[in-house]
């Protein structure tokens, strides 16, 4: 279990469907489905379990208002908070994908 930092970008199409990536502080990427509001969405947060909570089934949203609001996610007992543009979503996630050369 890391802790660390991580950042997404999604894209769904008009009915809500697609998918997307997140990639986290140790150069590892997360590949994922996702189902929610359509269109593009970034995000960038911290979590103290960063495999948690990108990986399998989670749940994301944002709150309050503007171009860019707070984000709450989860995914079982992990959880992440951080900002990113407005929506909700649900997505799966597989991984991780090592890219860095320890």
């Amino acid at each position: 279990m890391k802790s660390g930092t991580y950042g997404r970008g999604t894209f769904g199409t008009l009915w809500g469907i697609g998918g997307g990536l997140y990639i986290d502080s140790h150069g590892r990427i997360y590949p994922q489905a996702y189902g929610g509001t359509p269109g593009l969405s970034l995000s960038a947060g911290y979590t103290p379990n960063l495999e948690g909570l990108l990986t399998g089934t989670s749940v994301s949203g944002s709150l309050g208002s503007g171009s860019f609001r707070y984000n709450l996610g989860t995914s079982g007992s992990a959880t992440g908070v951080g900002f990113g543009t407005p929506g909700a979503g649900v997505t799966y996630g597989v991984g991780p994908l090592e890219m860095a050369q320890d």
